[in-house]
């Protein structure tokens, strides 16, 4: 990752531009239960099913320990060796800076900084992990939202215009073939460097993937624990809308959910806040739901990722970070 400095705006004005993100959010989400009628809503959740909420936790659980592994696995190869329950509350950390910071990259480069201890190179291969876990993400969700709508096309389970399902197979194809084309081709930078991108961003992204392509880095696991972790993702809505009563075909959830974290990276609220709800209710009751119990749905999400997200705040209270590799042997050595 480039060491130069880059512009991050003013600092006076940084926390009204959060401030504001944040009415923003809330003022969306608002909007969203106002249309819905919150008196419908409260009563869909009034109504729950204990039992799937309680599956859907535990799916999030795991899917915290496998993004852990898969970070750990990608470390490992690049000789940074970092403890599993370190690296394991520097996840929840991340996802506490994530959600609480306007845009939904605060948390990769707070994770980069709690790992880079250890000199200059470290400092790299720690950035750039987390740079290959969010192309990887990206470039899943992409692939998983082709095959469902590629599957509701050929079987005609749902109610969205064919023109549509076979837009959003030709445009998740293009994504997710890019995505695999830069893991695969070294050309790509040239073709890249005649488009009005900034230089450092691809050299970041190529650093990135030299790492992915050493012979030591696992690359089948992590993609497997890639896949897996979005499968998880989607699983959370599945075992939410089963315990709020919906009976929809599982390929809608893998449309919806893509579709809602994409919207969501959209920087003009703190970490997407109102706009995943608004997106995700509006496509469920797209897709048949009834718009109180497709709300309640996306506010069941909103408090687990938010529940998830105050224990990476604990971890933060009590974490501490262990001493810099290179600070202490110079102090042994001195």
């Amino acid at each position: 990752m480039s060491a130069e400095p880059r512009p991050a705006g003013s600092p006076r004005r940084r926390p009204l531009v959060v401030l504001l993100r944040t009415l923003f959010g809330l003022a969306l989400l608002a909007a969203v239960v106002a249309w819905l009628d919150p008196r419908e809503i409260f009563a869909s959740l009034a109504a729950v099913e204990r039992g799937p909420i309680v599956l859907a936790v535990l799916t999030q659980v795991l899917a915290k320990l496998i993004w852990t592994y898969r970070w750990q696995a990608i470390l490992r190869a690049n000789r940074l060796e970092r403890g599993f329950w370190e690296l394991f509350a520097v996840v929840h950390i991340g996802l506490f800076f994530n959600t609480f910071l306007p845009s939904s990259v605060g948390g990769d480069v707070v994770r980069g900084y709690y790992t880079s201890r250890g000199g200059k190179e470290q400092t790299l291969v720690s950035y750039l992990s987390v740079l290959i876990e969010r192309i990887l993400g990206f470039a899943t969700f992409a692939a998983m939202a082709t095959v469902a709508a590629a599957v509701a096309l050929s079987t005609g389970s749902t109610p969205l215009p064919p023109r549509l399902l076979a837009s959003v197979v030709a445009l998740g194809a293009l994504m997710a073939g890019a995505g695999a084309l830069v893991f695969i081709w070294r050309g790509w930078t040239r073709l890249a460097r005649r488009l009005p991108i900034p230089e450092h961003w691809i050299d970041d992204l190529s650093g990135g993937l030299e790492l992915f392509r050493r012979p030591e880095t696992p690359r089948a696991a992590i993609l497997l624990s890639s896949i897996a972790l979005k499968l998880l993702g989607v699983l959370l809505y599945v075992l939410l809308g089963w315990a709020l009563g919906l009976t929809l075909d599982p390929a809608v959830y893998f449309l919806v959910i893509p579709a809602a974290s994409i919207a969501s990276m959209v920087p003009v609220t703190l970490n997407g806040l109102g706009v995943r709800e608004g997106v995700t209710t509006g496509l469920l009751s797209a897709f048949g739901a009834p718009t109180a119990t497709a709300g309640a749905l996306a506010l069941l999400a909103l408090a687990v990722i938010t529940g998830f997200a105050l224990l990476g705040g604990v971890f933060y209270a009590f974490y501490r970070q262990p001493m810099n590799t290179t600070s202490a042997e110079t102090r042994r050595t001195g």
